[in-house]
């Protein structure tokens, strides 16, 4: 992706806060939880339904990195002249592709990003949750873990979807 002519490398995280967990505390936490994930002042792209985007992820502009949402695209991709139920899906687009990816556990749009990481060919080993208990969850564990299926992306979903290759744990 360019910008002003030159070249961007996008890393990708999604917080996705509810209403209860919108307080700064909760972005610092998040922040701590996933601070390992990322490299040194490494962009970040944040796909978030959060509106305040300034205060609410400072503790990730401290540590030294440049952040991009959707809405800094506005002008850029005519984001005004689309139907706005079609932002969270360029925002799952978007946040398929990073090197890195923190989504939220038990959420469908996180899990969908995961199942797009997985059919795009990109490993497990770098998707993560921001919650530390489930943060390895992706690379930890290949069964079903929790009743929740719906919110939660399996393997065999993709590994060897085109007949290819037998899902095992050695490829995921």
């Amino acid at each position: 992706m360019t910008r002003n002519g030159t070249f961007m490398q996008l890393i990708f995280i999604v917080i996705i806060p509810m209403s209860h967990f919108t307080c700064i505390s909760y972005f610092h936490q998040r922040y701590a939880n996933t601070e390992d994930v990322w490299l040194k002042n490494e962009v970040l792209y944040i796909a978030t339904d959060e509106k305040d985007t300034k205060g609410s992820f400072e503790p990730f502009r401290r540590a030294g990195h440049k952040l991009y949402f959707l809405s800094d695209f506005t002008e850029l991709a005519g984001l005004d002249n689309m139907d706005p139920n079609w932002k969270g899906m360029i925002d799952v687009a978007v946040s398929s592709r990073g090197r890195a990816f923190a989504g939220t556990f038990r959420s469908t749009f996180s899990g969908y990003i995961n199942r797009l990481r997985g059919y795009y060919g990109i490993s497990m080993k770098n998707s993560y949750f921001g919650q530390l208990d489930q943060k390895h969850l992706m690379h930890e564990k290949w069964h079903n873990v929790n009743i929740d299926t719906f919110a939660k992306e399996w393997p065999d979903a993709w590994v060897g979807i085109d007949a290819d290759v037998a899902p095992s744990q050695d490829i995921f």
